[in-house]
């Protein structure tokens, strides 16, 4: 069992501004979590606190792209605060930094990549073919968007693994990817089990090629395994997207439809449903949803956004 170092929020505002400081360019919200939860100290919870407290109190700005930059109030503290880090956090996220620039780390990283059992080892598990980079920001990069690993190695004519670090060394780890790993047989088998619950386990980047998931994934669940292969009924599609998620968080006033809970509700026809993105063009809303009221306020009307925003966040 891993042990977390970080102890308390001031300890992740800290280690936050230090990566932020330690990257040149602005960040998306997923690399800044992907290199600040390296601490098994940490939850998501906490990190989305602190991060929104940072902003708040002018330690980082948000870009009209929604990326993160720390600011000259932000560089400052990071500077000083830096000593308030565990020394064991630091060093794990200057290594995540800098590790691509070491073959002998390189060297390792293969070793562990072509044997490893003791992780979730993707290119081990559907191979280089099966995962495909996004969200490369370099301009000499860019035209590999959507494309495998497999298949860039062999366009350049390297061995896929020094593609796939030399990529990421450029890249300076800022790039996500999407890899197919799930078989359709176990989705559907999972999907029956009465304690299983339905997320898009997605977030949205702020460059490249973004996950179907990221705008489709609950009009899959009612198109495709309510209405297409019938292996859920929607009052089962339903339960798992509401009454079930909120009663598991405590969420008294949630997921349901009776007097004194919110006034969440959405009316739509199942057979309307159409996810409409794929992976090629994912960025592309669902129909079929024709009416969404948030606590009591109608922010989709007639299939149409009016603009209205009457929900708050939750945590």
């Amino acid at each position: 069992m891993s042990v977390g170092f970080i102890r308390d929020k001031l300890e992740i505002k800290f280690l936050i501004l230090y990566v932020t400081a330690g990257v040149a360019e602005p960040m998306p919200l997923s690399d800044i979590q992907a290199l600040t939860m390296i601490d098994d100290g940490i939850d998501y919870f906490a990190f989305s606190q602190c991060l929104n407290e940072l902003v708040n109190t002018g330690h980082l700005r948000i870009n009209e792209q929604q990326q993160y930059a720390i600011t000259p109030k932000g560089l400052k503290n990071s500077e000083i605060c830096q000593s308030g880090l565990p020394y064991s956090v630091r060093m794990k996220a200057d290594r995540l930094i800098a590790a691509l620039q070491s073959e002998d780390a390189r060297r390792e990283m293969k070793r562990r990549m072509q044997t490893g059992r003791d992780f979730e080892n993707i290119t081990e598990l559907v191979g280089f073919e099966n995962v495909i980079a996004t969200g490369l920001r370099r301009a000499e990069n860019r035209p590999y968007e959507g494309w495998s690993v497999g298949r860039i190695a062999q366009q350049l004519g390297k061995d896929p693994y020094d593609a796939l670090f030399d990529l990421l060394a450029q890249e300076a780890c800022m790039t996500t990817m999407i890899d197919f790993i799930a078989h359709e047989d176990d989705i559907r088998e999972i999907l029956q089990k009465p304690y299983s619950g339905v997320i898009s386990d997605a977030t949205y980047p702020s460059a490249g090629l973004l996950h179907p998931r990221v705008y489709g994934t609950f009009a899959r669940l009612v198109e495709k395994y309510v209405v297409k292969e019938k292996c859920l009924t929607l009052e089962q599609a339903v339960h798992k997207v509401t009454r079930q998620p909120a009663d598991r968080f405590g969420l008294a006033q949630k997921g349901r439809i009776e007097v004194g809970a919110d006034a969440d509700l959405l009316l739509f026809d199942p057979t309307h449903v159409r996810e409409n993105g794929t992976y090629q063009k994912p960025d592309v809303f669902a129909s079929g949803f024709d009416y969404v009221f948030v606590s009591g306020e109608a922010a989709v009307a007639g299939g149409r956004l009016t603009g209205k925003c009457g929900g708050t966040m939750l945590c």
